[in-house]
């Protein structure tokens, strides 16, 4: 004969079971659409591995995280600045302008069209995004000090 409190703790079980595998289910559903989401924007690359798939970075998801990165970095001490000036040929506008947008994007200052200054702690980071963009022989990076930024 099943009482009332006996029926009670059985829904409560019930309900608990329910609930954790719904949880685990949107979860799972959640993962599936993120992970859809930065295919899609093309952040991540899928490789079939047999009946399994793996996914890696692609490039452009490399930079957004090299860009993030940059975004959250600390300020250099009073009167010290990241330098950069580059000389990127047009052949390679659209690099150009990718660099133009993070330095921008970053707090850096113009003072000439192609010389760029911040007070952000970004020197290994703006090198890393360098690097990535495959631009290194036409930028020069350097810390300064005695600078007048308008």
């Amino acid at each position: 004969m099943l009482t009332v409190g006996t029926a009670a703790v059985l829904l409560e079980t019930g309900f608990r079971l329910f609930s954790k595998q719904y949880r685990a289910e949107i979860a799972r559903q959640r993962a599936l659409q993120l992970l859809w989401n930065l295919k899609q924007k093309g952040y991540i690359e899928m490789k079939k591995r047999g009946k399994r798939a793996e996914y890696i970075l692609s490039d452009k998801g490399r930079l957004k995280i090299l860009k993030h990165k940059i975004s959250k970095c600390k300020s250099l001490p009073k009167g010290k600045y990241v330098v950069v000036i580059f000389d990127i040929p047009e052949s390679q506008r659209k690099l150009r302008d990718e660099l133009r947008w993070a330095l921008k994007r970053n707090k850096f200052t113009k003072l000439q069209l192609s010389v760029w200054a911040s007070r952000q702690a970004v020197y290994k980071d703006i090198k890393d995004l360098i690097n990535e963009l495959g631009i290194q022989k036409w930028v020069t990076i350097f810390y300064a000090s005695d600078l007048t930024l308008n």
